[in-house]
């Protein structure tokens, strides 16, 4: 009888163990979408030639550069921000109206101290529809990742452009 409670409490502690294992093999800063190069991504996607348009037609309407904000006087366009790597960290700290932003576009030189964005910090993200960093270096998806904190509701879809001057 000994032996056979003993051999339950092993099996139990075994299962504890595995489902350790498991919970910490589980990242807590999950992006539950791939970041993906946006130049493959192909038009026929629902959306996705609106966030071509979005990206390349649009003028940003928040504009965050050296730490300072600079709004743009067309409250009709308010659909895009722009900002360095390096002040991601000011959409966190700071309180802008970001509701009718759809689209957050950071600027990634190499040179640049990257900083987090973390969406959770963020209100008024509603109308987020897509982050992309525009690299002046070959970065991939892996640089990016890292880079993002979504512990949110509002998952955006999260991007990688490379443009290296000539």
């Amino acid at each position: 009888m000994k032996n056979l409670f003993k051999t339950k409490r092993q099996h139990v502690k075994i299962s504890q163990l595995i489902l350790v294992v498991i919970f910490l093999s589980i990242p807590f800063n999950l992006i539950s979408q791939e970041v993906q190069n946006f130049d493959n991504v192909k038009a026929i996607k629902s959306g996705t030639s609106d966030l071509h348009s979005l990206y390349y037609d649009n003028q940003p309407s928040l504009l965050i550069k050296q730490g300072k904000a600079i709004s743009s006087s067309d409250e009709s366009e308010n659909r895009v921000v722009e900002l360095n790597v390096s002040n991601l960290h000011l959409l966190n700290e700071r309180d802008y109206d970001l509701s009718s932003i759809e689209l957050i576009r950071v600027i990634y030189n190499k040179s640049d101290k990257p900083s987090v964005l973390d969406l959770s910090k963020i209100k008024g993200l509603q109308n987020l529809k897509a982050i992309v960093f525009q690299c002046n270096f070959d970065c991939t998806s892996k640089t990016i990742e890292p880079l993002i904190s979504i512990n949110t509701k509002i998952i955006p879809s999260i991007y990688y452009l490379i443009s290296i001057p000539e």
